[in-house]
């Protein structure tokens, strides 16, 4: 496995994971 697999397989999830929270904290807010 290269690095960039490594990132691609890692940070997909992590950065899907981070899009999902920031649109929860802003419906959240819109309250």
């Amino acid at each position: 496995m290269t690095a960039f697999e490594a990132i691609a397989l890692f940070g997909m999830p992590l950065v899907l994971l981070a899009v999902g929270v920031g649109m929860y904290l802003f419906a959240w807010r819109q309250r």
